[in-house]
């Protein structure tokens, strides 16, 4: 790990934090470097998250899935006019 961040300040310094918080064991640490097999990954981007270094990068993973957002409740109708009685005049006698 120290030879490696003398090289590069971005560079895996076989820490094994990445292996240990991936879900579906795609990730090994050999010889003090991490190796992910693509074929077991489910892109849940946990190891980008966990790596201290920063060594791991999401370059080509599928977009993160988007929750939708929760639909804003309907309005509620408008409540219908109230009737209003109206006189009626009377005809006028004459």
């Amino acid at each position: 790990g120290a030879v490696a961040m003398k090289s590069c300040a971005n560079a895996c310094i076989g820490c094994g934090k990445c292996e240990k918080v991936c879900p579906v064991g795609a990730i090994t640490v050999t010889d003090n470097l991490s190796y992910i097999d693509y074929t077991k990954c489910i892109a849940c981007r946990k190891c980008v998250v966990e790596c201290p270094t920063k060594a791991i990068h999401d370059v080509g993973f599928p977009a993160p899935a988007v929750k939708p957002a929760p639909k804003p409740e309907a309005a509620a109708p408008a409540p219908a006019p109230e009737k209003v009685e109206v006189p009626v005049a009377e005809p006028v006698k004459g």
